[in-house]
């Protein structure tokens, strides 16, 4: 059984410079490997991965339609 799960994660607020132009996501999916999984876990990622601070985030849990079962 995988412990995987799918993020969708939506109405993402950066936190730029006012003269940034960098094209960063307002949502986007993520595969988490862990169901433990929390918000300053996920905006921790997004900061690092994308190298900007994220000022908030909604995320949903979503259902794995590729499980078998």
């Amino acid at each position: 059984m995988s412990n995987h799960v799918f993020l969708e994660i939506t109405d993402i607020i950066w936190e730029l410079p006012k003269n940034n132009k960098d094209d960063l996501p307002e949502t986007l999916e993520l595969q988490c490997n862990n169901r433990k999984w929390t918000n300053a876990e996920v905006s921790l990622w997004l900061t690092k991965h994308f190298n900007f601070k994220v000022n908030s985030l909604n995320i949903k849990e979503l259902v794995n339609k590729n499980s078998s079962g």
